[in-house]
């Protein structure tokens, strides 16, 4: 079998990749407040550069310890002494033939002292940032000294063993991409104004990293030839700024697209967003360009990689959250191993998402990211067990994965004809499918490792007992939550929950067959009730001819609904509710109900919702605990995971399966 053209060298000025995949510059939370490259980040780059990419972009190296990134965990090459730790990094990528280009910039109006500490931060004029926070025009006789930083951080990346630097100028962001995007630039020097004037700094710069770091240093810079948002730059534009810049010296150009102040959904593409966001611009550019092009944004399947490498599309890819979820990626590419890749499904989750309480980003289908050495799968010590897991959703199958893996016999039991649970169900709305790779992914695994799964068994006690087990996992998930102590709830007709409505398991008057029309009133406002009611919206669009009109309420306590959903997905998913005509009342209560009639109270005046057809119960669920006691009082060593211990995301299942399973 050929091999494919996307795993052969690539030539960037004087350097050449061993092959054409880079990885992304991510943000991770693992960064050290002191700017080092610490052991976590270590452990995590070399883990890529071993499993076969051919360059890792080293993210968000401020060039000014003092002006760090959005959080104040930035790496730096603001000073000499920043160099032993990126050696150190660079040295061990090298074994494995993975080359470093640390993605330097200034960080300007991005700067956490801005968002943070009330220092203003910087920016080409003054205007609010991502974080809606005002930033001060830079004045004119500040301009050489950053150019001048950018040129020594680029010799301390040589210094360190990069292979490169890669200058972010995109998404109208940090201080070359705002300099450069007329969304941001109102000046009215010779750094403003006309669109050569807006890319002087960025040349500037250029010129500098290549005098201080020496002709023959690859620069590579991030662009956006779309910035996606009426005022922004276009591909027009670009057919003056790239013959410019690479004159200037650019070797090659990552295409990416989107800002994250009006287009944030493009600059991160996740449910809502197409594979490889952003190839027209990447297409576009790279029959201007006489250096190669490159395209970053949801390249989130390696064969789609080989393809537009193959066909000529582009000279490479960069491939960011597929890394996070397979450090292997690459070599199992290669390989042709395709079913064994941990695949990415775009799901937006912790990786991108965080929260106050953790802010290192985990990865759903992949728990030892950011813990690589902690968390990798333990050798079996002692005897293999007989381990019986109860339920095959995502976190009973990622314990069978896991423990079978590690040499265990195991055996699954599930109530149903297939496998997925929960995640099964979520991935029946619209722009959701791509959840299905995960249940395919590990019931693959679980097959190849000899895992037996008995299918449609009501296991009962005695069932579990028969098969003698070391011990018992029990996944079974969690029961939707259903409140019949309100006023009038047994008068209430049509009621349905959202996971029987996703389950297809519900009757209409009409018959099994018939979908939901009429007045539905959603009961809570998650992301399983808002994405309920897009896909009951979804299947009934078209011909009102011939389909039923949904007129659609949702009813949220909370003063907005999937309020920690990110951006990338709750804003297009709150477009398509609207599409729709969804009525949305948040900060609604429920109080009654009476008959076709639901009664709810919004700041103290009570409503009455009339001539209702459908309620649907969508606001959360309860553990299943119903085998646990019994379990338990027979002798037999029962551990809990995923819903039915704690309800929780996918990743808290697949990650509670993964630890359980590497600890027996």
């Amino acid at each position: 079998m050929a091999i494919s053209k996307l795993y052969t060298p690539l030539q960037i000025g004087t350097h050449t990749l061993k092959n054409r995949v880079f990885m992304a510059p991510m943000s991770t939370g693992y960064e050290d407040p002191n700017g080092t490259i610490n052991d976590v980040t270590y452990d995590y780059w070399v883990e890529r550069a071993k499993g076969g990419v051919g360059a890792i972009y080293v993210d968000a190296v401020t060039i000014d310890t003092d002006v760090p990134y959005q959080t104040p965990e930035t790496i730096s090459l603001g000073g000499d002494e920043f160099i032993p730790t990126f050696k150190r990094l660079t040295d061990k990528c090298h074994e494995y033939g993975c080359s470093i280009f640390p993605q330097i910039a200034y960080m300007g109006a991005e700067c956490c002292n801005g968002w943070f500490k009330g220092i203003p931060a910087v920016g080409p004029s003054a205007y609010h940032n991502a974080a809606g926070f005002m930033c001060r025009e830079m004045r004119l006789d500040e301009i050489p000294a950053i150019i001048k930083k950018y040129g020594e951080a680029a010799r301390r990346a040589r210094l360190a063993g990069c292979d490169g630097v890669q200058l972010h100028a995109a998404h109208a962001y940090m201080m070359l991409g705002a300099f450069l995007s007329p969304l941001r630039n109102k000046r009215t020097d010779r750094y403003g104004g006309s669109l050569a004037n807006r890319a002087r700094l960025a040349i500037e710069v250029i010129k500098e990293v290549k005098s201080a770091a020496g002709s023959d240093f690859p620069v590579i810079m991030r662009i956006s030839p779309s910035e996606r948002t009426h005022g922004g730059l276009n591909i027009t534009d670009w057919y003056q700024l790239i013959p410019m810049f690479e004159e200037a010296g650019v070797d090659m150009f990552e295409v990416s697209g989107g800002n994250p102040y009006q287009a944030y959904e493009n600059l991160i593409p996740c449910h809502y967003g197409r594979p490889a966001a952003n190839l027209e611009e990447a297409m576009a550019i790279k029959a201007i360009a006489t250096v190669p092009v490159t395209t970053v944004g949801k390249v989130n399947d390696v064969r789609l990689a080989e393809a537009l490498v193959a066909q000529g599309k582009v000279d490479g890819v960069t491939m960011g959250r597929p890394l996070l979820a397979d450090p292997e990626l690459i070599n199992k590419g290669r390989e042709g191993r395709y079913d064994d890749i941990a695949p990415c499904a775009s799901c937006g989750g912790s990786c991108i998402s965080r929260t106050k309480d953790d802010m290192h980003a985990h990865c759903h289908i992949n728990p030892a990211l950011g813990r690589e050495k902690e968390w990798a799968i333990k050798p079996l010590e002692g005897e293999a067990k007989n381990v019986l897991v109860v339920g095959a959703g995502p976190a009973g199958l990622s314990a069978a994965r896991v423990a079978s893996l590690r040499g265990h016999k195991v055996t699954v039991l599930e109530k149903q004809g297939k496998v997925g649970g929960q995640l099964a169900l979520a991935s029946v709305p619209p722009s959701k499918q791509d959840l299905t790779k995960w249940v395919v992914y590990l019931l693959t695994q679980c097959e190849k490792q000899g895992v037996n799964f008995v299918y449609n068994v009501d296991a009962t006690p005695e069932l579990i007992k028969s098969y003698n087990p070391d011990v018992v996992i029990l996944a079974v998930g969690a029961n939707p939550l259903v409140i019949n102590k309100i006023p009038g709830f047994d008068t209430l007709e049509r009621v349905v929950t959202a996971q029987e409505v996703l389950a297809g398991k519900y009757t209409t008057p009409h018959g099994m067959d018939a979908c939901l029309s009429g007045k539905v009133v959603m009961l809570g406002g998650g992301l399983v009730a808002c994405e309920t009611m897009e896909h009951i919206c979804h299947v009934n669009y078209g011909s009102q001819t011939t389909r039923p009109r949904i007129e659609g309420i949702i009813v949220e306590m909370q003063p907005q609904v999937v309020g920690m959903l990110t951006p990338a997905n709750r804003l297009p998913l709150l477009r398509s509710l609207e599409s729709f005509g969804v009525d949305i009342r948040t900060g609604t209560k429920l109080m009654a109900f009476d008959g076709r009639t639901v009664i709810v109270e919004k700041d103290g005046v009570e409503e009455r919702i009339e001539n209702v057809d459908h309620v649907i119960w969508g606001m959360g669920s309860r553990p299943n605990i119903s085998l646990t006691e019994p379990l338990k009082e027979m002798g037999l060593n029962v551990i809990t995971i995923g819903d039915c211990d704690k309800i929780g995301t996918a990743r808290t299942a697949i990650e509670t399966g993964y630890a359980v399973a590497n600890s027996l």
